[in-house]
């Protein structure tokens, strides 16, 4: 039996995967004496090689010991900070990197959790630290994706505002200027009525009739006339010819010379006229000069103040989404003659879901749509059968009724 005070050594068995396991050698010295000898190399070299100068120093009084003893605690910081170096672990600039983003994150989302606070119904703040029983009743904003308000118009309220003379009880000034505008809205859709039917233009009966009789009129005046003329102009062709020839006068060589004279005078001048204008255009070369850059100047303010008006109208602006255009609703009026004054005999007018339906369409969510009659899309192609074309014996059979 073995006594139990003794210590048993139990074998240290590693794993034999490499070839340095298998060594049995103890190697420790060795690598001790490697690492001293790189250390000395990092140092200066080893001592033995040192000169006796580097080794020993002279003390010397005053300034010169000072600076002496200064350079010797540089040196002394500089081996401390060598031989720390030698004891740190090697660390990878990525990996470096890496830890301080981890930090700086962390440090961000505690500063968040820090400002984070509970607010109650009225919008008002109650706890600056978020409570876990609390948490379930903070309000949070909706995550909205970031085309949710692309093309959308901007600053346009979804409901408009009436206006003031629809009231059940308006104002005499707001009812004429609601009268006014209802006048101006009557007055283009009977300008657009008259354009169509004179565009189209329907035709009677009576009319009809009317311009076929006055259409034989005419070309019957017409045909007796040339009747009239073919005769005449048999007869005095011959008389014609001889009195024409007759009338005819023939100019004078001096009426002829003084035309030509009069031509080249009229041509000089012309051309002299023409030359006294190039030649003051060119003397006023300045000062056209001048008067382009201001066309040109203010033909730029033009195009900039068309273009922020027109940046200006698209954002107020409905656009076409589909073929159909958007027209807004005519305004709904009524006459002094039909205002009512009580409420009890007032009648609802317009509809409220039409109303939503068209502020969607005029804040570009929804297209112009038109509902779609129900209609074929091919003409229907109708046959009459054989049978129904065959006689029967009813009609050769003249007393036999249909049907019996």
């Amino acid at each position: 039996m073995m006594d139990n005070n003794v210590e048993i050594k139990k074998r240290k068995r590693g794993s034999k995967n490499r070839k340095k396991a298998w060594k049995t050698v103890d190697v420790e010295d060795v690598e001790q004496h490697l690492e001293d000898v790189r250390k000395d190399e990092r140092t200066g070299g080893p001592v033995s090689e040192v000169q006796n100068q580097n080794l020993f120093f002279l003390e010397k009084s005053g300034n010169e010991s000072a600076g002496v003893s200064k350079k010797r605690s540089k040196l002394k910081k500089q081996e401390e900070s060598d031989g720390d170096d030698d004891e740190e672990a090697y660390v990878p600039k990525k990996q470096r990197f890496m830890e301080n983003l981890y930090k700086q994150k962390e440090e961000e989302l505690k500063a968040k959790k820090a400002k984070r606070s509970v607010v109650n119904v009225w919008g008002q703040e109650e706890l600056s630290v978020p409570n876990g029983y609390l948490e379930s009743t903070v309000k949070r904003k909706k995550i909205k994706p970031n085309t949710v308000n692309v093309g959308k118009l901007q600053g346009v309220d979804a409901v408009l505002k009436p206006h003031p003379g629809t009231s059940y009880n308006p104002d005499y000034d707001a009812h004429q200027d609601l009268l006014a505008v209802a006048r101006e809205e009557e007055q283009v859709k009977l300008k657009d009525a008259i354009k169509l039917n004179n565009k189209v233009k329907m035709v009677s009966v009576e009319q009809l009739k009317k311009q076929g009789d006055i259409w034989l009129k005419e070309m019957s005046e017409v045909l007796n006339k040339n009747a009239e003329s073919e005769s005449d102009s048999e007869d005095g062709d011959d008389d014609d010819n001889v009195t024409s020839r007759r009338t005819k006068e023939r100019k004078t060589n001096q009426q002829k010379r003084r035309k030509k004279l009069r031509k080249l005078e009229e041509k000089e001048r012309a051309d002299a006229k023409i030359t006294n204008t190039r030649v003051h255009e060119v003397f006023r070369l300045r000062t056209l000069n001048k008067e382009i850059r201001k066309a040109e100047k203010m033909h730029a303010e033009k195009m900039e103040e068309k273009k922020k008006q027109l940046e200006e109208s698209e954002k107020t602006k409905t656009k076409r989404l589909s073929q159909y255009k958007f027209q807004e609703q005519s305004v709904n009026y009524k006459l002094s003659e039909d205002l009512c004054s009580t409420l009890r005999e007032m009648k609802p007018e317009g509809n409220l879901i039409k109303d939503r339906y068209r502020s969607l369409q005029r804040r570009n969510i929804i297209e112009v749509r038109r509902p779609v009659v129900p209609h074929r899309r091919y003409r229907r192609k109708v046959v009459t059968r054989r049978s129904y074309l065959q006689p029967t014996i009813s009609d050769f059979n003249p007393t036999r009724k249909k049907g019996t």
